[in-house]
């Protein structure tokens, strides 16, 4: 299945699939415009996995929480394969917020040439923690700056601003992380990998996910 909301008022949730059981999965929700008061769920059960969703993000305003899956049971794979897409290839994107996100294996950022030193790319309002990745899948994140980008040594973006006091945890290969460089993030300039960049939970308050040039 695939939803695209591109304007209007909508004041409830948007589900890209559901079941009753069993799993949802390989559902993508395009978010270019509008106003949606509720959550967005790639996929939903009642029981079941959620597995394999995509939430594009380049446009609107989220009254709520964006989740990869969600299962009611709270127990089932939700995060494996699920994807969030702030922005693309052909449609760069910064300064987009929603309440929260959860349930997401990869995390995409492709930042516009604009990008500069303390701008956010993703604004999270909700006061409780922000989980990336989960105990059934590692994270991946990636940053992919334009190749006509050109950020001085020293800039610092923020790819995740949480201006509420919850908690950023990052589920890598060595456990859960909450601070310091995430050395199997990915920065990429135009198409190649960059060491001259890094990603790092930090920030002001120090929970903040940050792109930080170091050379």
């Amino acid at each position: 299945n695939t939803v695209t909301i591109s304007g209007g008022t909508i004041g409830s949730a948007v589900y890209g699939g559901t079941a009753k059981s069993g799993a949802a999965t390989s559902n993508t929700v395009n978010l270019c415009g509008g106003t949606i008061s509720g959550s967005i769920y790639g996929g939903a059960v009642s029981s079941g996995t959620a597995t394999g969703n995509t939430v594009n993000f380049y446009g609107g305003s989220i009254g709520q929480t964006l989740y990869g899956g969600f299962s009611e049971t709270g127990s089932d794979d939700v995060t494996t394969g699920n994807t969030l897409n702030i922005g693309s290839e052909g449609s760069r994107v910064a300064g987009l917020s929603a309440d929260n996100i959860a349930n997401f294996q990869n995390l995409n950022f492709f930042l516009p040439s604009s990008i500069a030193d303390g701008n956010s790319v993703l604004t999270l309002r909700a006061s409780e923690g922000t989980i990336l990745g989960s105990e059934h899948a590692d994270v991946s994140i990636n940053a992919y700056l334009d190749g006509n980008t050109n950020l001085a040594v020293g800039s610092e973006i923020k790819l995740i601003n949480k201006t509420g006091t919850g908690t950023l945890v990052v589920y890598t290969s060595g456990g859960t992380q909450t601070s310091g460089t995430l050395g199997t993030a990915k920065v990429w300039h135009g198409v190649t990998a960059t060491t001259s960049a890094a990603v790092s939970i930090g920030g002001d308050d120090g929970n903040d996910l940050m792109l930080d040039r170091k050379s």
